[in-house]
């Protein structure tokens, strides 16, 4: 089991759609938004 299978199995109960629900957390939408944002400069 990789170090990933571990956290999705411990935070999300191994859900197929965690990782929807860890991009649409907040911090990480701004990061998203900011990486976009550099991107664009």
């Amino acid at each position: 089991m990789t170090a990933l299978d571990k956290y999705v199995s411990e935070k999300y109960d191994g859900k197929q759609d965690w990782f929807v629900e860890e991009v649409n957390q907040l911090n990480n939408q701004q990061r998203i938004l900011d990486v976009q944002q550099k991107k664009s400069i």
